[in-house]
């Protein structure tokens, strides 16, 4: 009887998760959030149960540390105030503490966190459907926002356009949280949700979304030559199809030309700013969050504080920070069970397209990644095959 209350009780943490993406947006307390509550309750009650003793993930606490104290050097050296550096700096600590104990290999089982998470997701397509229709038949806009909460900062605008956003601040953060169910929904073969999120994707009208709708299956489809030769002629069919909808020529072929792509904040737009930085500034960075601070400093009345997260992190944390960057990168690719390490391009993907680092995107995406992290007996194999081939 108590082990199937402690197993009830344990499954509550999987239905907090999926939802943290969408309580996250609300404000709590100061550097904690809605959603980071729930979850550091849920590592709270995991202590207790464990008689005080926690699991963490050691090797992504030495990379998360190296990160908090390149931040904390460049902030005390580079600015007279310490103010901001040591928000965000404890704004670091507390998604790293949370990270650390959610992302240990083999505390979360992806087939419980992908019943959970899709749950929320075709809610969240149903309501963006809803959305979409509310908008273009009756013209009525929609809101997706709780009302009684305070938001944690602007979003949810992006109805104003027309474009529906569902629960999320915008569509592309809808995109985010959708797109390792509808990789997941592929991989189990349940194409009937693949289709059902496929349509959400394209309503949302985002750009990240369209590329990872028929990168994703490609992706997947790699590993077997005749899926692979199959599954391209469906997406090319498909393609055809979506390029006759109004919707398609309207909001994608404009962002996808070379110059919307070159201007664009979120792929090359901010490249440019790396003229202004010093020697020093090139190898350790401005400090995390600073760049519109660091471009009013330096006489650029423009900009802002924006970029996705590989410019981001070259901003923040110059050359050393993107060498760890780098090999966080790769210890997570290595680490993914071969089946799902379309997971890890997903992440890639958002890396590259967004600004999610130290977020709650972020860390939804790398719990995912942790997820499908390799069980202990895998690894074993691997380095018991290694030594084989070391003694031959």
């Amino acid at each position: 009887m108590n082990t199937a209350i402690n197993t009830n009780i344990e499954d509550y943490r999987y239905f907090f998760i999926a939802l943290v993406p969408v309580l996250a947006l609300y404000q709590f307390i100061p550097l904690v959030n809605l959603g980071y509550l729930f979850l550091m309750l849920i590592i709270f009650i995991k202590v207790i149960k464990d008689n005080l003793i926690v699991e963490i993930n050691i090797q992504l606490l030495l990379v998360m540390t190296a990160f908090i104290l390149l931040n904390f050097f460049v902030g005390g050296t580079k600015y007279l105030s310490i103010t901001s550096t040591l928000n965000n700096t404890a704004g670091m600590i507390v998604f790293t503490i949370i990270a650390i104990v959610l992302c240990c290999p083999g505390y979360i089982e992806p087939e419980k966190l992908y019943k959970a998470c899709k749950v929320v997701s075709i809610a969240a397509t149903l309501f963006l459907i809803y959305q979409f229709l509310a908008y273009n038949l009756l013209d009525v806009t929609v809101w997706g926002k709780i009302p009684f909460l305070t938001q944690v900062e602007d979003g949810f605008t992006s109805m104003e356009n027309g474009r529906p956003n569902s629960f999320f601040y915008e569509p592309a953060h809808f995109i985010i949280y959708i797109m390792p169910v509808y990789a997941m929904s592929i991989i189990k073969k349940e194409y009937w949700l693949s289709i059902f999120l496929a349509i959400g994707t394209i309503l949302s009208t985002s750009t990240t979304g369209f590329v990872l709708l028929f990168a994703i299956p490609v992706i997947i489809a790699i590993k077997n030559s005749i899926s692979l030769i199959i599954t391209s002629g469906v997406l090319l069919i498909a393609m055809g199809i979506i390029s006759q909808l109004a919707v398609f020529t309207e909001q994608y072929l404009n962002k996808l030309g070379l110059s919307s792509l070159l201007q664009n904040t979120r792929l090359f737009g901010t490249l440019d700013y790396f003229q202004y930085f010093s020697i020093k500034e090139w190898i350790f960075g401005i400090g995390f969050n600073r760049l519109a601070e660091w471009l009013y400093l330096n006489g650029i009345s423009y900009g802002r504080n924006y970029s996705n997260s590989v410019v981001f992190m070259m901003f923040s944390f110059g050359v050393i920070g993107f060498l760890i960057f780098i090999y966080l990168c790769v210890i997570l690719y290595r680490n993914i069970q071969y089946e799902y390490r379309v997971m890890w391009f997903i992440l890639m993907f958002i890396l590259a397209s967004d600004q999610i680092f130290f977020n709650r995107n972020f860390l939804y995406l790398i719990i995912w990644i942790y997820a499908v992290h390799k069980k202990e007996d895998e690894v074993l194999e691997l380095v018991d095959s290694y030594n084989v081939e070391l003694l031959r």
